[in-house]
């Protein structure tokens, strides 16, 4: 079998994987309840074994074998990966134009989070810090609710462990008065 990838922190059981025997004659040989020794054939700075766990320590690549009743397994290659940190935020997508006193929920906004390796980091919308960047005077935000508040245009971004998305515009329409009878 394979171990996949794990990122620091994390842990593999090593029990998952399909030890499978042969005698010298090439018969199945029967290895239930025959304890198991791991040991690193490399790598052993950036994991640890404890019994049957492979736990990542470090980024890094390595790999270990099994011995049972004196006898060696194949290699089984593993790969520790740094813990996935926000690398970019795009935000998509287009708000209304609203009213004063309307509001819009930003989380139906797109938010694509992309982590140093360039995968798809998922988030929650509770990570989310949305801030106004330009027109302060058009709009409010409590949470994830903006609130328009008079006429005009601005920008906001959602934040998220520092880092910042590109601008989304917004626009709200002047009030309407009472002009004439």
């Amino acid at each position: 079998g394979n171990i996949p990838n794990l990122y620091e922190g994390n842990s593999f059981n090593l029990s998952q994987l399909a030890i499978t025997g042969k005698d010298q004659f090439g018969n199945n040989y029967n290895l239930i309840n025959q304890p198991i020794a791991w040991a690193f054939v490399s790598g052993g700075n950036y994991a640890s074994l404890s019994g049957n766990v492979l736990l990542g320590n470090s980024a890094g690549i390595g790999a270990i074998q099994a011995t049972i009743l004196g006898v060696k397994s194949n290699i089984i290659n593993f790969t520790i990966r740094s813990r996935p940190i926000i690398k970019t935020l795009g935000l998509s997508g287009n708000i209304p134009v609203l009213s004063p006193g309307q509001q819009y929920d930003l989380s139906k906004l797109a938010l694509r989070a992309i982590d140093q390796d360039g995968d798809t980091y998922t988030i929650n919308n509770s990570q989310i810090i949305w801030t106004i960047a330009s027109g302060y005077n058009f709009g409010t935000i409590n949470r994830n609710i903006l609130t328009a508040s008079a006429g005009g245009s601005g920008t906001l971004i959602a934040t998220i462990q520092g880092i910042s998305s590109n601008p989304i515009s917004f626009s709200v329409n002047s009030s309407s008065y009472l002009k004439f009878l």
